[in-house]
């Protein structure tokens, strides 16, 4: 009903709420598609692969005030953060110095070297001169949900609330 008249502007109010995954990626698309035909679409979801998905911009609220905004890329500075590699070493394989760590439960190194590029570099380059797999490699900065818990989250102590955060205001969300 909210299409009828072809509104230039779209309110959605948590659209996806109890959608399976079929049905939540097919709504995706459908609004997807009503942006790319010149509607904007103000949207209001928990889910933050639904924002980081269908957002070009993204505000977060907390206790009633706006505590960042921005692309989903930049927001509250991710792009920025710091890097974790995590990769898997065959059992009994001396990593390089610097890039090792103890594996966790699920048999997962993680490191966070403060040049990921070279660490990559020397990490793949020592495994390619050894012949050693690195099953899983991944680059990971923080997620969309990990800065929104971050920026929601109060500070440890009784009765204490989400500091709004010092994030640039580039335009309207």
């Amino acid at each position: 009903m909210a299409l009828v008249g072809n509104p230039e502007l779209l309110f959605l109010d948590e659209p996806t709420t109890g959608f399976d995954p079929s049905a939540r990626h097919e709504a995706w698309d459908v609004i997807k598609n009503l942006a790319t035909f010149g509607m904007t679409v103000l949207l209001t979801t928990h889910y933050m692969d639904e924002a980081q998905f269908l957002a070009d911009r993204v505000a977060v609220i907390a206790v009633g005030q706006i505590v960042a905004e921005g692309t989903p890329a930049t927001l509250a500075h991710r792009d920025l953060a710091k890097a974790r590699i995590r990769y898997r070493p065959p059992a009994g394989t001396a990593v390089p110095d610097g890039l090792s760590a103890a594996p966790g439960p699920d048999g997962y190194t993680e490191t966070t070297p403060d040049d990921v590029v070279r660490a990559l570099h020397q990490l793949t380059g020592w495994a390619i001169d050894h012949r050693v797999p690195l099953d899983g490699l991944q680059v990971i900065r923080p997620s969309l949900e990990e800065v929104y818990l971050s920026l929601t989250s109060p500070p440890p102590g009784p009765g204490s609330e989400p500091a709004p955060a010092r994030e640039q205001k580039g335009g309207t969300p």
